[in-house]
């Protein structure tokens, strides 16, 4: 009669994990060679877009060899011809529009990240990605007829004044200006989402400048907004891991006067109570939608207690608890 090996729940949770990967490992390296696949496709294809530019263009390039890159001439009854002339309206128009693109992208991303209430983040967003379905020839048409009349009357004989070669010439409407704007607003949605990925942090997770209206005296502050179910190694590993001089989790009050409880951990240590950190959670909170009890008073539920957050004034306030000294 067999028996059965004497071996603790560790060794079996081992073992399971273990039979676990192996079962999996196959379909892991499935999705890997899947993926590598679809990459290496679309190199395969841009490298195809490449060799069949070049072998129609090979005639061209044998014909008027680098000429036609520096000669401004395109003159098809003399056979001569220059794309020197695209190749500056290309570049400068496409400076233009990334003059006026970027910033504007920026500030977009920046007040949709940042500052933009919650109501209005998601269609605003929505609707400022929508304008990269717009069609460009919609967006020629746009300009061709609606700004470049606008441009002609009223903004080109100012620019035309100030004696600049860019902007010599008769008002025409139509020019460099023209194009840089209209490529500008074709360009936005694509650097504004971009823009919004790089400075998103999770929903579930704040950075706070504390006293950032003080110079050299920012005081940042990570908040991890629904904290609920992490352990406290997970919560001082993650402490440790952002390395700032203070770490908060929110989390559901177990006082019922509280209107959320927090956790304030160093990289080495949790704290029971911290100033710019009960401050910083209060602002997190409530930028994540957190809805007070009495919009005034905030009750914030801490290591020492409950702390009262006054919000009648201009900033928030609260009463330090009191100190304990032990020798």
């Amino acid at each position: 009669m067999s028996q059965v090996p004497n071996v603790g729940p560790g060794r079996l949770d081992e073992d399971w994990r273990l039979a676990r990967i192996r079962r999996f490992a196959w379909q892991d390296r499935v999705f890997v060679w899947t993926l590598l696949s679809f990459a290496t496709f679309v190199l395969l294809v841009l490298a195809g877009i490449m060799v069949a530019l070049f072998r129609e263009a090979w005639p061209a390039i044998e014909e008027f060899g680098g000429a036609f890159l520096i000669s401004n001439v395109w003159s098809p009854s003399d056979d001569e011809y220059g794309a020197l002339i695209a190749i500056y309206g290309t570049l400068v128009s496409s400076a233009i529009a990334l003059v006026l693109a970027v910033p504007l992208s920026c500030g977009i991303a920046i007040f949709l990240t940042e500052t933009c209430p919650l109501w209005l983040r998601r269609p605003l967003g929505t609707a400022i990605e929508l304008l990269a379905g717009v069609p460009s020839i919609i967006y020629g048409i746009w300009g061709l007829f609606m700004l470049a009349p606008l441009l002609q009357t009223y903004v080109q004989p100012l620019l035309g004044a100030t004696g600049l070669p860019l902007f010599s010439g008769p008002p025409l409407g139509v020019g460099l200006l023209t194009a840089g704007l209209v490529l500008s607003l074709m360009i936005v949605p694509f650097i504004a989402a971009v823009m919004r990925d790089v400075l998103a942090v999770p929903e579930s997770l704040d950075l706070v400048s504390i006293m950032a209206d003080m110079r050299r005296r920012r005081l940042p502050l990570a908040v991890v907004v629904d904290g609920d179910g992490l352990s406290d190694e997970q919560m001082q590993t993650f402490a440790r891991w952002t390395n700032l001089a203070e770490t908060t989790f929110l989390m559901q009050p177990t006082n019922e006067e509280a209107d959320y409880k927090v956790r304030i951990f160093t990289p080495v240590r949790e704290m029971p109570f911290a100033g710019h950190p009960t401050l910083g959670s209060c602002i997190a909170w409530l930028k994540s939608g957190g809805t007070p009890k009495d919009p005034m008073l905030i009750k914030q539920e801490c290591g020492v207690g409950i702390v009262e957050i006054d919000m009648s004034g201009d900033a928030p306030a609260f009463t330090a608890p009191a100190t304990t000294i032990k020798p």
